[in-house]
């Protein structure tokens, strides 16, 4: 969807730990980072986050 609207979109081919995602935004100079992860957060954000660069 990203990509189809001209959003440039990278992905990881295997699980990433986080800190590799952050530096890769540095790298891309990306805006930012969507996650699909277990986290503390509730439950209505079905374990999606965006992190901005």
């Amino acid at each position: 969807m990203l990509n189809g609207n001209g959003i440039k979109v990278y992905l990881c081919k295997k699980d990433t730990p986080t800190l590799a995602v952050a530096h890769a935004v540095t790298v891309h100079q990306a805006g930012g980072d969507v996650r699909l992860t277990a986290s503390h957060n509730p439950v209505e954000y079905l374990g999606i986050k965006f992190i901005p660069a």
